[in-house]
């Protein structure tokens, strides 16, 4: 008030007014929001997994990450190498793990860790060192195209000029050790896939050299 006169809002005053404070309600929730998301104590995190990375690498990672930050809630899409993939550039998905290579020029890649493979067995077999032929032969359990350890298998195969004379697909690295130990044939898999099977003396094991 000046000289006993008082200033009042328009009717548009209040509207605009009250826009406002709405508006600055909002700018504050979102830099609370955003410092919270900062600081890793509110947010989601999304995450693609090829299934053996997500069963047998990543899950005492998220473990530990859940107990430093357990405010976060964790989604974990597991699905073979090239959905991941595609989950990646399709922004479904903000950090994938997979084995083998990715040559999509809009993702960046890291390497992780490394995984020895090895030729498994259930009964003697020739060391890859032996002549082709004898490789050729046997019949060999594989992972579904798409899957990043069909896709290093095939890389071995394209190596070292290996054509098998039969190959049977399965869906998954737990099922092939099995059928291996089962006698169904021979396979290429990372060493952590048959460690109890190895243990149990289910199947042996022939090292190999990387393609």
């Amino acid at each position: 008030a000046s000289k006993g006169k008082t200033i009042r809002l328009t009717e548009a005053g209040l509207a605009l007014l009250e826009h406002a404070t709405g508006i600055f309600a909002i700018e504050a929730a979102a830099e609370q929001d955003l410092k919270a998301r900062a600081g890793l104590t509110r947010g989601q995190l999304n995450i693609g997994a090829s299934t053996t990375v997500a069963s047998y690498w990543l899950t005492d990672f998220l473990a530990r990450f859940h107990r430093d930050h357990p405010d976060i809630d964790i989604s974990l899409n597991v699905a073979n190498s090239s959905h991941i993939e595609q989950a990646l550039l399709q922004n479904d998905i903000e950090l994938g793990y997979v084995e083998g290579e990715i040559a999509h020029p809009l993702i960046c890649c890291e390497h992780w860790k490394s995984e020895p493979l090895s030729l498994f067995c259930a009964t003697a077999v020739p060391s890859p060192e032996a002549k082709r032929t004898a490789l050729e032969q046997a019949t060999w359990l594989v992972r579904e195209p798409g899957s990043g350890t069909r896709s290093v298998n095939d890389q071995y195969f394209t190596v070292h000029q290996i054509a098998p004379f039969q190959t049977i697909t399965l869906g998954s690295n737990e099922a092939i050790i099995h059928a291996v130990a089962a006698g169904m044939g021979i396979a290429l898999l990372p060493d952590v896939v048959a460690a109890p099977l190895i243990a149990l003396t289910s199947v042996q094991r022939v090292p190999v050299q990387a393609p």
